[in-house]
């Protein structure tokens, strides 16, 4: 019989075999990590789609949090093991990290641990309806990890006492400017976002090659020098640009195509329906009761709870969803049935937003996911300069590049740009963008004419007049 240490080496190495540096025999702090993968919070982040309803226009695209948090956790390693290598250590001297290294990457591990599906926009939803009792996954997260919850926190504080708070401090993104741990978990160079966008990426449209060979090559020249994050090497201002070019075709091409984003556009009215409807004595039983005594639906509970169940909160998950769509389509409550029916059957359903027919004049899709569909859907066609997204937010901690000695500001790198990348930013050649960004220019107009009966619906802001007015402008021009 195998001893039980050998086992635990073996689903260590099954998790973080790729890790680097990798993982030596009996590592605690990598079974440290593993108990905390095994607990019920972050195994529940399997049935946790990381890109939402996209995968139903991209199936490939099937990844979860769970793949998402080990590959971050990953990513933070890399970083760190890089940067000490570029200070000018030896590899063996690199892989020692400090305990406060260490808790960097604990922190990347459980940064997603809050997170519950269909994500932002049930939280807005939540928000709308509990302004008392709502609490953001920010919130919830934090309380998973120092709370009395669950384990998480006492195989933290187990490790080494008082290492629950180290990882949670990291977490709080309350200091990006001091605290170099936070600026790599959420400024504008990131363990998170160089994961996900790679492997997002890497999914959608089998870029996985060209994608995270870059982003490998980019965390190779990371050097963390005090509170700063230099990029070394004559080539790296073209690299990182590039970068955030592919992630705001990200954004313009998949996080906000029509089909999903129609899907979490109808989940705040959606929810508001059910939510009306268990509130109402005479249709709360037709809720209730389609589902069975002995597997309530934790969608259903936690808003009977006002949301505040905490048990309920972590069945949040696509499987439960698609079984309360599924149960609800024939609910008998009027109003209800149709659109549980649509997302029972989101591939066929939620094509553009035709199915705003089903709402009331009241009743207005996700505001906030429309405004991001729109100016995803100009970018497409070159008429929003900007992306929908701060590719470089001015609001977070510089990024700075090394050539030759010097250490440059990243803002003042435009110089060292390739010509073609220079093109791309400046708008210089249109052709060069709207090849980049590979516009599908016939689904994009068909889904934008679709989204303006539902304008129709109340009075347009400014932004919203003008984005039709820009529209209609660029319609003439092209005869579509």
């Amino acid at each position: 019989m195998l001893e039980k240490s050998v086992l635990l080496d073996a689903d260590i190495n099954a998790l973080f075999g790729e890790c680097v540096p990798p993982f030596g025999a009996g590592d605690p702090f990598a079974r440290m990590l593993l108990d905390i993968i095994r607990t019920p919070e972050f195994a529940r982040m399997r049935d946790i789609p990381q890109l939402g309803f996209v995968k139903a226009i991209f199936p490939e695209a099937d990844h979860t949090r769970f793949d998402h948090s080990i590959g971050a956790f990953k990513t933070m390693r890399k970083i760190i093991y890089y940067s000490r290598l570029n200070s000018g250590m030896s590899e063996s001297d690199a892989a020692r990290f400090t305990l406060e290294e260490l808790s960097a990457q604990a922190a990347m591990l459980l940064h997603d641990i809050g997170h519950a599906f269909p994500g932002h926009p049930f939280e807005r939803a939540m928000k709308k309806f509990f302004p008392d009792t709502y609490r953001s996954h920010e919130v919830i997260g934090r309380e998973i990890i120092t709370g009395n919850h669950c384990k998480i926190p006492k195989i933290l504080d187990a490790y080494h006492p008082g290492f629950s708070e180290m990882v949670m401090k990291i977490l709080a993104e309350d200091d990006l400017f001091n605290n170099i741990w936070q600026n790599i978990h959420a400024g504008t160079i990131n363990a998170d976002t160089l994961d996900y966008f790679g492997r997002d990426l890497s999914r959608v449209n089998g870029e996985r090659a060209d994608t995270i060979g870059l982003v490998d090559t980019l965390i190779k020249h990371i050097w963390i020098d005090g509170n700063r994050i230099i990029l070394k090497g004559w080539s790296t201002p073209s690299l990182f640009y590039i970068l955030l070019i592919y992630r705001g075709r990200l954004y313009t091409d998949v996080y906000f195509n029509g089909k999903p984003a129609a899907a979490e556009a109808f989940i705040l009215p959606f929810m508001q329906r059910i939510k009306s409807a268990i509130d109402a004595p005479k249709t709360r039983d037709k809720i209730t009761s389609a589902f069975d005594a002995a597997a309530p639906n934790p969608f259903i509970n936690y808003i009977i709870s006002s949301g505040t169940s905490y048990t309920d909160y972590l069945g949040l998950t696509e499987p439960a969803f698609m079984a309360m769509a599924a149960r609800l389509q024939n609910c008998g409550v009027s109003g209800i049935g149709k659109l549980a029916a649509a997302y029972a059957d989101i591939p066929n359903k939620f094509q553009a937003l035709k199915i705003y027919k089903n709402f009331k004049d009241k009743e207005v899709p996700d505001p906030e996911v429309l405004t991001m569909v729109e100016k995803a859907t100009l970018a497409r066609h070159g008429i929003y300069s900007n992306m929908p997204v701060s590719l470089y937010n001015l609001n977070n901690p510089e990024v700075y590049f090394e050539k030759d000695g010097k250490i440059i500001p990243f803002s003042e790198t435009s110089e060292y740009l390739s010509e073609q990348v220079q093109d791309i930013l400046h708008g210089q050649k249109m052709r060069v963008i709207q090849s980049f960004f590979q516009c599908n220019v016939q689904t994009s107009v068909r889904y934008a004419k679709a989204i303006g009966p539902i304008l129709g619906k109340r009075e347009m802001t400014p932004q919203e007049r003008l984005f039709l007015k820009k529209l209609n402008e660029f319609l003439k021009q092209t005869g579509l």
